[in-house]
């Protein structure tokens, strides 16, 4: 389940990544910072939220006294209670945005594992691979659509995936219900309305069989003056 992104109220801009891709750009940006970069609460914090996030509310018991570091993480996690996970993760990112401000510029540009990866149709086309070659099991991965024709946005459709092909029908949108078909072509990444191109052949036929039946008819010879 992903959430498009929130923007933030800071200066700068915000971090486009929809949740929870956002959040484990974020976990992995705290794992590869020196410690140093933060204060012993802030850590603490992170490791409550990170494991409340990842993990639920803490059902682990309490460690003995004597492990004071590890008295301590039990104690963070088990404050949070029963606090959504989704909640947890925009306080983790929430906690690292005031620690570290446009964190997500420093992240290195190479495709990270759950991170959202652009692939459009021209690229495939002239890298001449197939979809099948960009999608990864447990990854999302963003097309950029480049052709202008789509279907409207719409909820409570049908959709049926045959083969290489993605059929979408009907559905609302604005408040009203929509019963055109769709087809996406996984392969060449492209968006056909069988419906309206057979429509568009029949006018084409339609107009060919007027024009044709203009041609034949027979001409009316001019009226005779006086």
């Amino acid at each position: 389940m992903t959430e498009a992104p929130h923007h933030q109220s800071s200066g700068g801009a915000a971090c486009q990544m929809p949740y929870p891709d956002r959040f484990n750009a974020a976990a992995e940006f705290v794992a590869n910072t020196p410690d140093t970069a933060f204060s012993d609460e802030v850590r603490l914090l992170f490791y409550a939220l990170h494991s409340q996030a990842s993990r639920g509310p803490c059902k682990e018991g309490k460690p003995w006294g004597w492990n004071v570091i590890e008295s301590a993480k039990w104690q963070s996690w088990s404050q949070l209670g029963n606090m959504p996970q989704m909640e947890a993760m925009r306080l983790y990112v929430r906690t690292l945005d005031e620690e570290q401000p446009e964190w997500w510029t420093r992240m290195p540009e190479q495709p990270q594992p759950g991170l959202p990866r652009p692939a459009s149709r021209a690229a495939l086309d002239e890298a001449g691979v197939s979809i099948s070659s960009v999608f990864q099991e447990g990854t999302w991965v963003v097309i950029q659509q480049d052709d202008a024709k789509k279907p409207t946005p719409r909820y409570e459709q049908g959709a049926a995936l045959l083969g290489s092909q993605l059929f979408v029908l009907g559905g609302h949108y604005g408040g009203r219900y929509l019963q055109d078909l769709w087809v996406y072509n996984l392969n060449r990444l492209q968006w056909t309305a069988p419906a309206a191109e057979q429509q568009q052949q029949q006018d084409a036929a339609e107009n060919g069989e007027e024009e044709g039946a203009a041609l034949l008819a027979p001409a009316v010879p001019p009226a005779s003056a006086g």
